[in-house]
């Protein structure tokens, strides 16, 4: 074989063992992808822990989602709507505050590593039951998930409040490099911001999947978050109509593997029933050609 062949032949083997090391759909309900970085930006109590525990009750259920680590400036759940929602929960919640952070995930990564060498190597089955058990209380799971892309663990950590948080201060932090590594380490990442700029760390935005964007922002701070995240397809004054079209209750989703954004409508959710509607939707056309406004089209206290 030439160089060309022996190249197919690996990806070939690589995609027919799983893709639990790409950014991918994890199934067709969720917004939320496997290995991906999720950022939702919003006023105070606009309900952005609303939107993403709705999705982590959409793939909490899907084999290899093992744990949820919860990221809180002092460890405890002060969120009311985590508390109201938490009995739904199925899945283990590892509750961690700020300081701790960087240890147990950690931690919990050195762990997923070592699993998945016993796996490898056929191994894991030959261990002793106390060892097994050890195993499976490390990493909060109940049995071993059993197949090639099912063995594969993948973790969510949810931090509660992004902003100006002290882990992510220095370019060079141990999480301002975890969020570029999400795809070796199979962790699935969301974070919850009331502002963009200053506020979240350029990796942060550079690595960015999913970005849901509340009502209630400046023409000049929308034109900030276009500009300085992975938001992919179109020009900005598709962006800026679309935005504009959203209600209290609504949240804009810019997804940066599709050039498809649209509303999502989540009153029904405030209302204590029902499920999302897509309420529009905007197939971007390429962003070849990107017209910046002069920043006199903008004033901070224009809303929509």
């Amino acid at each position: 074989m030439n160089t060309d062949q022996l190249l197919a032949k690996a990806l070939h083997d690589k995609k027919s063992s799983g893709e639990y090391d790409e950014i991918v759909p994890i199934n067709n309900t969720s917004l939320i992808y496997y290995n991906s970085v999720n950022l939702a930006i919003g006023k105070q109590g606009s309900g952005k822990s609303l939107l993403f525990l709705r999705e982590i009750l959409k793939i909490q259920t899907t084999k290899g989602i093992h744990l949820l680590v919860y990221v809180t400036p002092d460890g405890t759940i002060q969120d009311r709507t985590f508390l109201a929602v938490q009995p739904l929960l199925t899945i283990p919640v590892l509750v961690v505050k700020t300081e701790d952070a960087e240890e147990v995930v950690q931690g919990i990564v050195n762990l997923k590593h070592q699993y998945n060498l016993l796996v490898e190597s056929d191994r894991l089955d030959k261990l002793v039951p106390e060892q097994q058990q050890e195993i499976l209380e490390l990493l909060h799971l109940k049995e071993f998930p059993r197949g090639a892309h099912q063995s594969r663990l993948h973790t969510i950590l949810f931090f509660d409040d992004v902003a100006f948080s002290s882990l992510f201060v220095k370019d060079d932090s141990y999480f301002n490099k975890f969020v570029t590594r999400c795809r070796h380490t199979n962790f699935i990442v969301m974070f919850a911001a009331q502002k963009l700029a200053k506020a979240v760390s350029v990796p942060v935005k550079s690595q960015v999947t999913s970005l849901m964007i509340y009502p209630g922002f400046s023409w000049r701070e929308l034109s900030n978050i276009f500009y300085n995240t992975t938001i992919k397809g179109g020009d900005y004054h598709g962006f800026k109509n679309l935005y504009g079209m959203i209600k209290k209750d609504q949240v804009l989703y810019a997804n940066s593997k599709d050039d498809l954004l649209k509303i999502i409508d989540l009153s029904h959710l405030r209302q204590v029933s029902g499920l999302d509607n897509t309420v529009g939707h905007l197939r971007m056309e390429p962003k070849s050609v990107i017209p910046r406004e002069s920043p006199q089209e903008y004033s901070d206290g224009e809303y929509c």
